[in-house]
Order: C-alpha cells, then structure tokens, then sequence
C-alpha cells in the first residue's frame, strides 16, 4: 500500500500518454509506475505486473552496488509475472462469478502466456542472432 500512500504510480490517463505500463527505480530512490489506468480488470494485471518489476528492482538496488544493479530482461519478468499469477489465482478462488474466472484465465493466456513465451522468447531468439554475428566478426546493418 506504500506505492499508493507515496504516490509511486501515476494512473491518469492524459492526452498523449501511452497505454499498457512502464516501471523504473532509480538507485537509492522508490519505484516510480506509469500507465493510464481506464478502470478495466485488464489496469489490475497491469499495475500488478509493473509493481512486480517495482519490488524487484528496488530489492536489487538496495541490495547491490549501482554499477551491479542491472538486472537480465529474462530474469526481471519472473516477479512480474509471479503477481500476475498470484491475481488470477486470487480471482478464480474469491470469484463465484464464472465470467470473472474466464476472464482470469483469459488474461493469463493472452497476456501473461504471450508476453513470456512468445514476446521474450523472440527476442531472444533474435539477440542470440545478433550475438553470433558479432562472435563472428560480422556486422547487422546491412
């Protein structure tokens, strides 16, 4: 509840700001969360997705020394993706309303599934491209 009380997130949804949400934690400093929040279900996953990242982060920086603090994009989505799940499994259990199940199943698959398994795994596919080009002497830009 800390976020909300310290005002961590910024949720308005204004003129030229983009949808879905972005989280960053500068060292030594509280997470900061911006998305533009539309009072639909889909704003809870994303806000608990982002405070994933947002606790993970802030651990890693007070944990670590800000030269070492810098995170792999695989490893930074597990949290993220852990309060995803920990929500679905909160609205199939507290739900009695089996549209609200669906849903949360429904999110799990379009979202959560897309976004770890087929989002991430291209572009790693497509980094591991990139690093044996670069292995190999050899350049991408042409």
């Amino acid at each position: 509840m800390k976020c909300f009380d310290e005002r961590w997130v910024d949720f308005p949804a204004n003129k030229g700001k983009e949808t879905g949400g972005f989280e960053t934690a500068p060292y030594g400093k509280h997470a900061y969360i911006l998305m533009s929040w539309t009072d639909e279900m889909a704003d809870v996953y994303t806000l608990v997705h982002e405070l994933g990242h947002a606790g993970q982060e802030m651990l890693t920086n007070k944990t670590n020394h800000p030269l070492s603090c810098e995170v792999s994009t695989y490893i930074i989505e597990a949290p993220s993706t852990f309060n995803e799940l920990l929500l679905t499994h909160a609205l199939e259990e507290k739900s009695s309303d089996k549209r609200m199940q669906r849903f949360a199943l429904t999110k799990i698959l379009t979202n959560t599934y897309y976004h770890n398994f087929v989002t991430h795994l291209l572009e790693a596919a497509f980094q591991r491209e990139v690093y044996k080009l670069i292995d190999n002497g050899e350049g991408f830009d042409g």
